[in-house]
């Protein structure tokens, strides 16, 4: 798919190279004419002393291997500006790419509102279970180390029955739980929350790829701007692209900007999951679920279907690409 805004920075240097290599090349070419120039002096001057002339001999060679260096430059500088222009239209594809790493441990850097609290009440409840189970470690070691046969023959059967201690370790895990579980309920009615959106996208799943469509705005046939997703085979991927995550036609979304899919399937029950937005909803046949989301950064998301649909259900990938508003009207000009 086409991108006017793709970055053509890579042929601009390519050129500058090449404007450098050219100029070494006529610094050289003055040297050698220096250097011819000293040699001419030194053999009218041989009555003077051979030494001149050895000196300017000596001249025009160096001069000779500078503009042998300036042509070298000039062609390397010619092969940058060649890279460059190839470049141009792959250039700014892959930057600002967020997509998961291998053997990651953690979650990808969010681009959303909602993403950003997922992983705040992550570390929050983590922080607690780290004690929890620091704790609860120290116990039955302590335990284990006291207790055992060899040096307590004798146990006080108070010290592990009784009601008490069994009331303790009962209520404080239900207030522990209780604890989190308001800060987790009132994030997720907040996400289930669609306030005012600005645009909406139709996300359709089949088997084994998505159909998408802007019913917010028409093409050039005034007809609902809309299209197929297919993942790109590994024999087509571009030099830097990323295996069973890259499509032929990414959705584009305008940065910092209230959008809504409505996410549906044509065959069977899919997910439509973009980590880094959080978003994950299940696809029905028959049935629309909505999600909101505002992507706060540029930037290019992946995604994958979550839900086992078939054979090739490792082969739908989701790309979301977010834009300034202006590459995002351009965009839309070229529909």
């Amino acid at each position: 798919m086409t991108r006017p805004w793709a970055d053509s920075s890579s042929a601009a240097q390519g050129s500058s190279s090449a404007a450098q290599g050219s100029s070494s090349a006529a610094q050289g070419s003055s040297s050698a004419a220096q250097g011819s120039s000293s040699a001419a002096q030194g053999s009218s001057s041989a009555a003077q002393g051979s030494s001149s002339a050895a000196q300017g001999s000596s001249s025009a060679a160096q001069g000779s291997s500078s503009a042998a260096q300036g042509s070298s430059s000039a062609a390397q500088g010619s092969s940058s500006a060649a890279q460059g222009s190839d470049s141009v239209a792959g250039s700014g594809i892959f930057d600002n790419c967020d997509a998961p790493r291998a053997w990651g441990l953690y979650f990808q850097d969010s681009a959303s509102p909602q993403m950003e609290a997922l992983v705040e009440l992550h570390n929050n409840i983590m922080f607690y279970l780290v004690i929890i189970l620091f704790g609860v470690g120290w116990i039955l070691l302590s335990i284990i180390r006291n207790y055992v046969s060899s040096n307590n023959p004798i146990s006080n059967k108070y010290l592990n029955h009784g009601t008490f201690i069994e009331l303790v370790w009962t209520i404080t895990p239900a207030i522990i739980l209780i604890l989190i579980a308001f800060p987790s309920f009132k994030l997720l009615y907040l996400m289930d929350e669609v306030t005012d959106p600005s645009m909406s996208i139709v996300a359709e799943g089949h088997q084994w790829y998505w159909s998408y469509q802007y019913p917010d705005f028409l093409d050039s046939n005034d007809e609902f701007i809309e299209f197929d997703s297919y993942i790109v085979p590994e024999s087509d991927l571009e030099d830097g692209s990323l295996r069973m995550l890259e499509v032929d036609n990414r959705v584009i979304l305008p940065e910092l900007t209230h959008v809504r899919f409505i996410i549906t399937a044509a065959d069977v029950i899919h997910s439509f999951a973009v980590p880094a937005l959080a978003i994950k909803c299940d696809a029905y046949p028959g049935r629309l679920n909505q999600v909101s989301v505002l992507v706060n950064r540029e930037g290019t998301f992946y995604g994958q279907c979550s839900e086992i649909c078939g054979i090739l259900h490792s082969s739908m990938p989701i790309v979301v690409e977010s834009v300034s508003i202006e590459k995002f009207l351009t965009w839309l000009s070229m529909q």
